[in-house]
């Protein structure tokens, strides 16, 4: 993770932003998710998808799904679906919307 402050164009950043993130980087498995804070004026609130998150242990299902929901919202909690041993839902603290799933099969009842 880099901040606005830290990079070579710091000098041109707003002093206000230098706390921001300008690159993050997410590993999660195989995956990599890559972000950043944007500038107030570009601030548009995130709405119509959700990060998608696939994990292949359900206890690493949970971790996760504990770490995403600390101070956020659970919209759907962990549980087993028909295509999963362990899906939920939820909003971070951030606001960005996650589905968590296990992509471990479901057992049959």
């Amino acid at each position: 993770m880099m901040t606005y402050g830290q990079s070579p164009e710091a000098a041109k950043m707003p002093a206000a932003m230098h706390d921001q993130v300008v690159h993050a980087r997410l590993a999660a498995g195989a995956s990599v998710i890559i972000g950043s804070d944007c500038p107030p004026d570009r601030y548009h609130k995130p709405q119509g998808f959700s990060v998608a998150v696939s994990t292949k242990d359900p206890a690493e299902t949970k971790r996760v799904c504990n770490a995403l929901a600390q101070g956020g919202q659970v919209d759907m909690p962990l549980q087993q679906t028909f295509w999963s041993a362990e899906f939920g839902m939820l909003q971070d603290k951030f606001g960005i919307s996650w589905m968590v799933n296990c992509a471990q099969a479901a057992q049959a009842a």
